[in-house]
């Protein structure tokens, strides 16, 4: 399912890129795609195979004209239509992915042995951001209390491992070879 959330969202994308509305559309897509999430009756509404596509669609149009792009009121036609309204969140989220890489953002994953202080946080994703020549950096770290120290960072399916496990088993290696 995830292909098919990232075709959607890259199609989205494009179209937000040529209507430079890429905040806007990042904005009103997490709006509805919580909506949808957060409001029961919305969400069944959507899922009744009773209710018509055509009633779908003029519940959408009625919720949302005015508050998001006809782009946007168009895309959930679109899902409507072709029953992938379930997937909506998924589609929110690596479009969301899509807008910061497009906008030079780095998003950085980083597991560490224990919790870091925003400073040091920080400090780890403004190296990786001028490492890699980006614009900006979000962070987000979790502990994993498998580590027995150090940290490993991931930025967009490349991983960065300097834990003490890894450090120390390419000591070993070095003295074995």
């Amino acid at each position: 399912m995830a292909v098919i959330e990232r075709r959607y969202a890259r199609a989205l994308l494009e179209i937000a890129v040529a209507k430079d509305g890429l905040e806007a559309f990042q904005s009103q897509l997490s709006y509805i795609s919580g909506l949808r999430d957060s409001n029961g009756e919305f969400r069944r509404m959507l899922a009744n195979p009773r209710i018509g596509k055509g009633t779908k669609k003029a519940i959408c149009a009625e919720l949302f004209a005015g508050r998001a792009d006809d782009a946007i009121i168009g895309f959930l036609y679109v899902l409507i239509d072709k029953g992938r309204m379930e997937m909506l969140g998924g589609m929110a989220e690596q479009f969301a992915r899509m807008a910061d890489e497009t906008r030079g953002i780095l998003d950085v994953s980083i597991r560490s042995a224990f919790a870091l202080d925003g400073d040091t946080a920080a400090a780890v994703g403004e190296k990786f951001r001028a490492m890699r020549g980006a614009s900006g950096v979000k962070v987000s770290v979790t502990v994993d209390p498998s580590l027995l120290g150090g940290i490993i960072a991931e930025i967009g399916g490349t991983v960065y491992d300097s834990s003490l496990r890894t450090v120390l088993e390419d000591m070993r290696k070095a003295i074995t070879a």
